[in-house]
């Protein structure tokens, strides 16, 4: 994808600059959650109070593809996230994927990711994921992390986060999450929460969790908790970060670790601890301990005990000592 989303509310096209428009980070995050429904244009035009000519092109303006392009794109990609992670058979993820017919999201899949569906999980497993697992292995080893495990495992409830969206090229490009971060600090200036802001608590949540996996680009929202202080000036787009288990992990790392140990995570911790993770978003808090220094929490979505089978023996005191320096 080489869309540029790193303007994150700068619309090019329509006027020089014009501010983030929430209406359409939380159709945005409505389509998220509604992935298995039929989405139509008519559908969500009317949701945004537009004829279906003006909501088709601003939505293209905003998200820089069309709204097919990104429904079949945000399915696919939850679709190889539950071939690789939750070991879902491949007839009940083209069900969930809200393609009508097997062969109909075989075709779409293969297309879109160069393999065929039922070959997808073993050729990554061997190949490409081996290979990046064995480049993280590494990483983690010359920082002297030896074991991923989280500090504790508990029921959370739901944070609602308001929030700017940015994409990462890739793991190493930090460019649009630093335009994020910045223009919220300019959102929030002069609100009664500007100056805890500043300092204080952050909220990352990984919209597309499969492009930080494997390494392509990914989308993030970046924000903070609602408290009911925010002025109309600090608006953007909302989402709650739905209440149930979560494995935390608690570290403290420069910012171009954290996605090793977000990997480090789904690819070493999660096989050895036989979990299984929701079909949702993970997200990070974190606060700023110094120059280059940062403390996070991991917070990863797990299925109920009774689903999962979880073994949660596995974990760690804390993680601080084996954290990314």
């Amino acid at each position: 994808m080489d869309r540029a989303y790193a303007r994150n509310n700068l619309q090019k096209g329509e006027g020089a600059t014009m501010p983030v428009q929430p209406r359409l980070l939380n159709l945005s995050t409505f389509i998220n959650e509604h992935l298995r429904e039929d989405l139509t244009l008519e559908v969500l035009a009317q949701r945004m109070n537009l004829s279906p000519f003006h909501f088709h092109r601003k939505f293209r303006a905003y998200f820089g593809e069309s709204l097919h392009q990104h429904i079949k794109r945000l399915r696919l990609e939850r679709s190889a996230h539950s071939l690789l992670y939750r070991m879902t058979p491949v007839s009940t993820v083209a069900k969930n994927s809200g393609y009508k017919t097997l062969s109909a999201f075989s075709h779409a899949f293969s297309a879109h990711f160069g393999v065929a569906p039922t070959r997808f999980r073993d050729v990554m497993m061997k190949g490409r994921l081996a290979a990046d697992t064995e480049a993280l292995r590494k990483r983690l080893a010359a920082v002297g992390v030896e074991r991923i495990a989280p500090t504790r495992i508990e029921v959370v409830a739901d944070k609602t986060i308001a929030f700017l969206r940015a994409e990462v090229k890739a793991a190493d490009a930090a460019d649009a999450v630093c335009l994020a971060l910045d223009e919220w600090k300019s959102l929030v200036a002069g609100t009664p929460t500007a100056a805890p802001e500043a300092r204080g608590e952050m909220v990352v949540a990984s919209v597309d969790l499969f492009g930080i996996l494997t390494g392509s680009s990914f989308r993030l929202d970046i924000g903070r908790e609602l408290n009911g202080t925010e002025s109309q000036r600090a608006v953007t787009g909302t989402e709650t970060l739905a209440r149930g288990r979560y494995a935390v992990f608690e570290f403290r790392a420069a910012p171009e670790r954290v996605i090793d140990t977000v990997q480090a995570v789904y690819h070493l911790w999660l096989p050895e601890a036989k979990e299984a993770v929701r079909a949702q978003a993970n997200y990070l808090t974190f606060t700023r301990e110094g120059e280059r220094e940062m403390r996070f929490a991991l917070y990863v979505p797990l299925e109920d005990v009774a689903a999962a089978g979880g073994n949660e023996a596995l974990l760690a005191p804390s993680v601080a000592e084996t954290a990314h320096s």
